[in-house]
């Protein structure tokens, strides 16, 4: 969802975009995907969260705004990037999902090793993203 779109003002709940298969505020991933990431990441020993992710222009670092987030749209991460995805997605009938690796909780403990972070999560991410497309063939 986008967590910072907001039509209120015209009657419209916060995050929705009206796109073709928007449920609300909420675009839906594509679910056999979804499976098939979460098989993936548990057989390569990667703990997984399943569920919203909400999505936005703010980089959100508050524990304030974080829960503010959560509350509207019981969001299990917040990012930047994939809800513009899932819009294009959603209003060309392409099926999508989002991957994450999550480098903090919004509450000032990000990792201290930040590059280290990075590498070892594009690694883990790559590795997921191979096996899923040998798997959907």
């Amino acid at each position: 969802c986008q967590h910072d779109f907001d039509c209120t003002a015209i009657g419209e709940e916060p995050g929705a975009v009206n796109v073709p298969g928007a449920e609300g505020a909420h675009i839906p991933a594509d679910k056999k995907t979804a499976r098939e990431i979460v098989a993936i990441a548990e057989r390569l020993g990667v703990r997984t969260c399943v569920g919203p992710i909400a999505s936005g222009d703010q980089f959100i670092a508050d524990r304030e705004r974080k829960k503010k987030i959560v509350d509207t749209f019981s969001a299990v991460a917040c990012e930047m990037e994939g809800g513009a995805v899932g819009q294009v997605c959603a209003a060309n009938g392409v099926p999508f999902c989002v991957i994450r690796a999550i480098s903090d909780s919004a509450d000032g403990g990000a990792p201290e090793d930040f590059p280290a972070f990075v590498k070892k999560s594009a690694e883990v991410s790559a590795r997921i993203v191979t096996e899923l497309a040998r798997a959907l063939g």
